[in-house]
């Protein structure tokens, strides 16, 4: 007999058999839901990562788990971690198997889950992805991201207040001046949706371009993320000297190099 002697069960059950007794023990396994967990996670990553180190570290990892079988049914292993003293260093790998096979994602204003994290400005990922794309298009030749060649105003001391577009691309006849816009906009309310002083911001490139780069016609685009709610490119012209024509583009992220080849195509 190992464990311990259930008298209660055994002469309910077992009164007349000597030989077998009604016991309880804990069994002590490498085969046990977390390390199941934390096998099909591994895999999971395996199919997913392109580094090379990852995937080495992965492989080395999964040699100490060979004996053991991946979980078969996530949720009901997931359900069977008790986290408490004798388990406590497998709680925040068990967090983590839970966001890799669970899909999930982290808010910053929800949850209490504390996870490392690197956060980048969706703006300025938005206008150097832009940048990137339409050089690689091939449309022009010329494209400079960021220019600041030229300033708003004068003063006594020098030039003043620096423009910087986010895209200047320029041909034989054209400068075609792009800002893009990590924003919603809603085509049913278009002009009430365009910020007054991105179209104010827009109009002082217009102004200064054309007057620092005689006989060369420019063209605005304002570039915002297409959504379900806004998928109708619009156009407008500016009430100056020259009428200018700005463009407002929703820009298809995931293929980006569409949107462009519909910009330009009359080019």
């Amino acid at each position: 007999m190992k464990g311990k002697f259930l008298v209660p069960e055994n002469i309910r059950y077992n009164l007349i058999r000597k030989d077998r007794f009604y016991v309880k023990y804990d069994e002590f396994s490498n085969s046990r839901p977390e390390n199941k967990l934390i096998k099909s996670t591994l895999l999971f990553l395996m199919g997913k990562t392109q580094s090379d180190k990852n995937q080495k570290n992965i492989k080395v990892c999964l040699e100490f788990l060979s004996e053991i079988p991946f979980s078969t049914n996530n949720d009901r292993d997931f359900s069977l971690c008790k986290i408490n003293r004798l388990n406590a260093k497998y709680e925040n790998v068990i967090k983590w198997c839970k966001i890799f096979l669970n899909n999930q994602s982290f808010t910053n204003n929800y949850g209490e889950t504390t996870a490392i994290a690197l956060l980048y400005s969706m703006q300025k990922l938005f206008e150097n992805y832009l940048a990137v794309e339409l050089r690689k298009s091939g449309i022009f030749d010329n494209i400079t991201a960021q220019e600041q060649e030229y300033n708003l105003a004068q003063s006594e001391s020098g030039d003043i207040f620096k423009l910087k577009p986010d895209i200047v691309a320029r041909d034989s006849k054209q400068i075609h001046i792009f800002d893009a816009k990590w924003k919603l906009l809603y085509d049913e309310k278009l002009s009430g949706s365009i910020k007054q002083s991105d179209m104010y911001q827009m109009m002082s490139y217009a102004s200064v371009y054309e007057k620092s780069e005689d006989n060369k016609n420019i063209i605005l685009y304002l570039l915002y993320p297409r959504t379900e709610k806004f998928r109708k490119e619009a156009r407008f012209t500016m009430n100056n000297q020259s009428g200018t024509k700005i463009r407002i583009i929703p820009c298809d992220v995931e293929n980006i190099q569409t949107t462009f080849e519909s910009i330009f195509k009359d080019l």
